[in-house]
């Protein structure tokens, strides 16, 4: 677009120029699936997780690592359910929601060994 224009009684020409639009993300329907079936796994887990402080002698005996695979269930759920908000509208993720999605990677990790250490007892 162009437009001439008086600028200090001198003829000027204003122009703008349009480099890019607005691109919507696009996201899967796998991709939102995988995120939310996440999510209702989780969710399932969580009341079995979080009974076992009703277990003394168990509680007891293992309170840290109750108190933090709690603690990664609960984390993850928050998580996972903004990133699954999103998705289901079709906005984008924040940085920190990216930045979430791989440190999710960890956090799993650490669930599954300290699930394994407490189903062995």
């Amino acid at each position: 677009m162009e437009k001439e224009q008086a600028v200090n009684g001198c003829p000027t020409n204003i122009i703008v120029l349009h480099f890019a639009g607005y691109l919507p993300p696009s996201y899967t329907k796998a991709e939102i699936e995988g995120w939310k079936q996440t999510l209702t796994q989780l969710k399932e887990i969580q009341g079995g997780w979080s009974g076992l402080k009703n277990y003394k002698s168990i509680y007891d005996n293992y309170k840290n690592d109750v108190d933090r695979i709690n603690e990664i269930i609960a984390i993850r759920i928050n998580n996972i359910s903004a990133i699954v908000a999103k998705m289901e509208t079709n906005q984008w993720l924040t940085k920190g929601q990216i930045d979430y999605t791989y440190e999710d990677v960890s956090l799993f990790n650490e669930q599954q060994s300290l699930s394994e250490k407490l189903n062995s007892k």
